[in-house]
C-alpha cells in the first residue's frame, strides 16, 4: 500500500530548509565578518613587525596565507545571498570568476 505524505507535512520540509537555509546564511556571515577582521588584524600585526629581520620569512608566509583567506572570504556573501534567494544572482561573469 503507497503512503502519500499530508500538505502539512510538505510544508513543514519546506520550513525546515528554509530554518537551515537561515542557519547556514547566518553561520556563513558570522564566519565572513570574523575572518575578515581576524586576517585585517593579522596583516596589521605583520607590517608592523617588518622591522625584525629575523622574523621576515615567516611574517611574509603568515601574510600570503591571510592574504588568501580574505580572498576566500570574500567569496562568501555571493554564497549567502545564493542560498538566501536559491538562484544565482550576479551574472555569468561573476558565476565564471566565482567558480
Amino acid at each position: 500500500m503507497a503512503t502519500t505524505e499530508s500538505p502539512s507535512s510538505n510544508t513543514t520540509l519546506v520550513e525546515q530548509g528554509m530554518l537551515v537555509d537561515a542557519v547556514m546564511a547566518t553561520t556563513y556571515a558570522v564566519i565572513c565578518v570574523g575572518g575578515l577582521v581576524g586576517h585585517a588584524l593579522v596583516l596589521l600585526v605583520v607590517i608592523r613587525d617588518r622591522h625584525q629581520p629575523s622574523r621576515a620569512v615567516s611574517n611574509s608566509y603568515i601574510a600570503s596565507l591571510s592574504v588568501a583567506d580574505i580572498g576566500f572570504l570574500l567569496g562568501l556573501p555571493f554564497i549567502i545571498v545564493t542560498l538566501s534567494s536559491r538562484r544565482w544572482l550576479f551574472g555569468v561573469s561573476l558565476c565564471k570568476v566565482n567558480q
